[in-house]
């Protein structure tokens, strides 16, 4: 990969895949991201991998470059390799980093790979972040928090899943509730029109 491909794929996620992942509700989404999260993306290669998958995978659904799809395979093989040596480690095991890294696979699995595998990630989550104590104050950075709601609940509103995350807050107003794993279904409102039996488009 070149170092100008790899600017404009940084550029890509500060500007507008990462500011639109956090919502309306960030104001400030950019300057955040650039000056609290991306120093943390630069230390770790599963999630600096995982972050240049998404711009990658973006990039390459609005172009039809080869180099593209041959790089989000080099890109996602190297995000779950290393995703996977931090696993083995207790150290970085349940770190901010390593929690990010899975959490932007999952999303990538989300947009653009297996859905199964986004839910086996979101899991995986579940557990990691529950071994963290929760998502109470101080445990997680808020710009951790509000991507992992993002990724675990916000997404999962258009899949038409129970989320992995809750965002009714404590009295502090700050913590989110962890739900315990799901089960893979529909919302009732989505229930009640797969009854009916709606044609299908065909994949």
């Amino acid at each position: 990969m070149s170092v100008n491909f790899l600017g404009i794929l940084i550029d890509l996620d500060l500007h507008y895949i990462a500011p639109e992942t956090l919502g309306n509700d960030a104001p400030d989404s950019r300057g955040s991201l650039r000056k609290l999260w991306w120093p943390k993306v630069m230390t770790d290669p599963g999630l600096f991998n995982a972050t240049l998958l998404i711009s990658a995978s973006h990039q390459a659904s609005i172009t039809s470059m080869r180099r593209n799809r041959i790089l989000i395979e080099e890109l996602r093989c190297n995000t779950i390799a290393s995703v996977n040596e931090s696993m083995a480690d207790p150290n970085p095991r349940l770190s901010d980093v390593n929690i990010g890294a899975i959490l932007t696979l999952g999303s990538w699995e989300f947009y653009y790979g297996d859905p199964n595998a986004y839910k086996m990630h979101m899991s995986g989550l579940q557990t990691m972040i529950a071994m963290r104590g929760g998502l109470e104050k101080g445990r997680f950075q808020d710009i951790l928090v509000k991507l992992i709601l993002s990724v675990g609940h916000d997404l999962t509103l258009f899949a038409g899943i129970p989320p992995f995350f809750d965002t009714v807050r404590s009295s502090s107003g700050h913590a989110s509730k962890l739900i315990l794993p799901i089960a893979d279904s529909l919302l009732p409102g989505f229930a009640r029109l797969d009854k009916i039996n709606l044609p299908r488009r065909s994949s």
